[in-house]
């Protein structure tokens, strides 16, 4: 390893959803900091653990130890990426498994073996290494001795981290990696308030999410969209994951426009979607790539994030791809948009009827100015934006901490 190399920060993220899924914050941090930030720091990407996978993993583990090949997510050649090896959960909604089965030396060690390895392999003795880490899962994986410097990412609402693990050992370790964190990034006001609930010394820095404006310009009309056909009504769009936290009865009662539904959608949500109105149609999920084109097809866009506490700490992605192209927004009542609710740039809504009073003013009365405002409060919250002040907060605190 160069001097050079010797002397750049390590900095490893732990994430929360495949590098190969949906493309999200995590994924969005990534390349924005490999595009800029390169000179002085190298970045990882921990892919998400599947535990589904386990099987698979471990004949994969053995091939690699073997061949002496490095392995990344499968579909990836990116050496960035890192396999996140074998993690059986804690347990399943209610059916949480006993407590002595990731204590114990023999597994914690079998998980985390793909941890230690990376570390080993890609960081020198005295290379500095910092642990940003978005999801509580890879809490029992992140040791101080390991690193000089631990971020917690918090994205979301707890409750959304616990869909499918027990929710008593996921508040667990998120409250031990609150406390154990030197800085806590949050997306949302709400999730500042309860991480300063837990540890009330903590730094916590707002960080909420962005658009890549520049991408959403420039790709608009780069996709053919063939599996819509474009006809003489008007067309909301909504662009997202279709799962129990959608309000798909919200688009069920505006027979007048093309409601088309765009991304991924779980068991329950599929079952409901066979009854849908003729003018509601589902295309199902697209690369990230062809998002542009179908945000400039729609003439107004919704978020349909059903209200709550988890939607109280939601800070919506969309938002800000939506309005990169300018585009209205109806969307239901959640804290993150009430500055920008002002009737001109968004609407919020509670109810069926003032959601499509809001589609309604926004097919007939929208202008250029809303939309150039619109324009400018996304390029203000540009990834690069997001991606630097994460970065600036993490330069402070490593020059404050001692290698280890």
């Amino acid at each position: 390893m160069s001097e050079t190399a010797k002397n750049k920060i390590a900095v490893f993220y732990f994430s929360c959803i495949p590098y190969g899924g949906l493309y999200q914050r995590p994924q969005q941090l990534l390349s924005t900091w490999r595009s800029y930030f390169e000179d002085s720091f190298d970045f990882y990407y921990f892919d998400s653990p599947k535990f589904i996978d386990t099987v698979v993993d471990v004949a994969q583990t053995v091939v690699r130890s073997i061949g002496k090949k490095e392995f990344n997510e499968r579909g990836t050649t990116d050496s960035h990426v890192i396999k996140g090896g074998l993690y059986p959960p804690r347990g399943t909604g209610r059916y949480c498994l006993p407590q002595w089965m990731f204590e114990n030396p023999p597994s914690f060690e079998t998980c985390n073996f793909s941890v230690t390895k990376a570390l080993t392999k890609r960081c020198s003795g005295s290379q500095k290494r910092v642990a940003i880490v978005a999801a509580p899962f890879w809490e029992p994986f992140i040791s101080r001795n390991e690193f000089d410097l631990v971020c917690y990412d918090y994205l979301d609402a707890i409750d959304v981290s616990a869909t499918f693990f027990s929710h008593s050992a996921t508040k667990e370790q998120h409250e031990r990696l609150v406390r154990r964190s030197d800085v806590v990034f949050v997306t949302a006001e709400a999730l500042k308030q309860e991480t300063l609930a837990i540890a009330r010394d903590k730094e916590v820095v707002v960080v909420s999410n962005g658009a890549d404006s520049e991408f959403f310009e420039r790709n608009k009309e780069s996709h053919q969209i063939l599996d819509y056909a474009k006809k003489n009504r008007r067309i909301v769009g909504y662009i997202g994951t279709l799962g129990s936290r959608i309000d798909l009865d919200l688009v069920y009662t505006a027979a007048e426009v093309d409601f088309v539904l765009v991304g991924p959608f779980d068991q329950k949500t599929e079952t409901y979607l066979k009854n849908k109105p003729k003018n509601v149609p589902a295309l199902g999920v697209k690369p990230y790539t062809q998002i542009p084109s179908y945000v400039n097809l729609f003439d107004v866009e919704i978020i349909l994030i059903r209200s709550g506490p988890i939607s109280d700490a939601t800070n919506s992605v969309k938002l800000y791809e939506y309005f990169a192209l300018g585009k209205p927004v109806v969307a239901t009542r959640l804290k993150a948009l009430e500055k920008y609710a002002n009737g001109l740039l968004l609407k919020t809504a509670t109810k069926p009827e003032e959601f499509v009073e809001g589609i309604r003013l926004f097919l007939t009365q929208d202008s250029k100015n809303w939309q150039t405002s619109r324009r400018q409060i996304a390029q203000q919250n540009s990834w690069l934006s997001k991606a630097t002040t994460i970065i600036r907060s993490i330069e402070s605190k490593v020059s404050e901490t001692p290698s280890n």
